[in-house]
């Protein structure tokens, strides 16, 4: 799949990549010029560019906005090509290693730390007539495709600004008291979320608990067991039911979601593993990336 990144040349060596990484994060929109400069980048490379033997990028401390990635992904959904102006110029380039780290990365409330490393992966800059720079993935060259892993933790008490903001958005004079959130992993496929709050209305003290389970199974399709809400009110307790059925009938939460139909061709999910170390969740991933393409066509 030939995907359509900026006006361009290709680049040639480390300083070309960087500043070419640069431009196509600031053109998404997602950062300001300033955070995206702020993003620490090394690499390797060789042979006019066809060879990169290491990429590592640093986005610890960057910032982004969920509201923001949402919007920026509408606009640029609009503005992208559907196909290269001919003729096309490729040049085929290989990537031993690449790494990404994030200790933190902050979306919105919430601090996830990420790392993240790929290797063996081939791909080809598309240039255009018109100027446009393109990006290609395409087979292994040696039969082996690539290989790409990734962890993200989050501690769960970061998600109390969301709640709270939930809140007060249903009703304002809605308060959030108390906010207690426990982990638990049964398996390394499994993750069981527990989140206690005691809210205020006036003079009004309420307690809600929300319980969710998910699972992954082999095929790596994700089950979303449980989303209960309940309340020692009798009067909460109807009306959490109520949101249940709304919730989960009306489809606003999947039973089942079948991950790797989610993704792009060629990027399979092959495993995925949970765990739980008191308020922090780590979700650690295995994927094997394999182009369609080749050139010469």
């Amino acid at each position: 799949m030939r995907e359509y990144l900026i006006d361009s040349p290709r680049p040639t060596d480390s300083e070309s990549l960087h500043a070419l990484l640069r431009d196509i994060i600031a053109e998404d929109g997602a950062l300001t010029r300033a955070q995206v400069d702020a993003i620490r980048m090394t690499s390797q490379v060789h042979d006019e560019g066809t060879r990169i033997e290491r990429l590592d990028l640093d986005l610890s401390g960057t910032q982004l906005s969920p509201r923001q990635l949402v919007e920026q992904a509408k606009e640029r959904e609009q503005e992208v090509p559907d196909e290269p102006a001919k003729p096309v110029s490729p040049t085929i380039v290989q990537v031993d290693a690449a790494s990404f780290s994030a200790q933190p990365l902050k979306l919105g409330p919430l601090e996830l730390r990420a790392t993240g490393s790929a290797e063996n992966i081939r791909y080809a800059w598309l240039e255009d007539a018109k100027g446009g720079l393109w990006v290609e993935h395409l087979k292994s060259a040696d039969g082996k495709p690539g290989h790409a892993s990734a962890q993200f933790e989050v501690d769960t008490r970061d998600f109390e600004p969301l709640a709270r903001e939930v809140l007060e958005r249903a009703d304002a004079k809605v308060k959030l008291l108390e906010f207690t959130p426990e982990v638990e992993a049964p398996s390394d496929r499994e993750a069981h979320v527990r989140i206690a709050l005691r809210c205020g209305y006036g003079i009004v003290r309420a307690s809600i608990i929300v319980d969710a389970q998910a699972s992954i199974d082999d095929d790596m399709v994700l089950h979303i067991k449980q989303v209960k809400f309940s309340s020692k009110n009798p009067v909460l307790a109807l009306a959490y039911k109520a949101v249940e059925r709304i919730v989960l009938r009306d489809g606003r939460i999947p039973e089942t979601i079948a991950i790797n139909e989610q993704l792009p061709a060629g990027i399979e999910l092959t495993d995925a593993r949970i765990r739980a170390v008191g308020t922090r969740l780590t979700i650690t991933g295995e994927v094997l990336a394999e182009g369609e393409a080749d050139f010469p066509a």
